[in-house]
């Protein structure tokens, strides 16, 4: 689905993370996108996977390392409060599960 992306990286505007890593705005945005849609049928108290909150029809068209970069691209989205979620606990660190705030 995204072959323009590289090694995870491709070309185009990046969102700076730390001052040795950034990220594909453009794959960020998609992975938002694709969350807001689904933002009004989460139930609060209720845990989520990355992929459930993607939907199985779209993270079945990323790739393993396209998989792991989206919950790069997540993990930012939360901490920079761009989505009304928040990590929510789990027993192990991966997967990392997602809750309403």
């Amino acid at each position: 689905m995204f072959d323009s992306m590289k090694s995870q990286g491709g070309n185009g505007d990046r969102i700076v993370v730390t001052p040795l890593y950034s990220l594909n705005a453009e794959f960020c945005d998609v992975i938002r996108r694709q969350i807001e849609e689904i933002l009004p049928a989460l139930v609060p108290g209720v845990a989520y996977t990355l992929e459930e909150l993607c939907g199985e029809e779209f993270w079945s068209t990323l790739s393993a390392g396209q998989c792991r970069y989206a919950g790069r691209c997540m993990a930012w989205l939360v901490t920079s409060d761009l989505l009304p979620l928040c990590f929510a606990p789990s027993r192990h660190e991966y997967p990392k599960y997602y809750w309403l705030k």
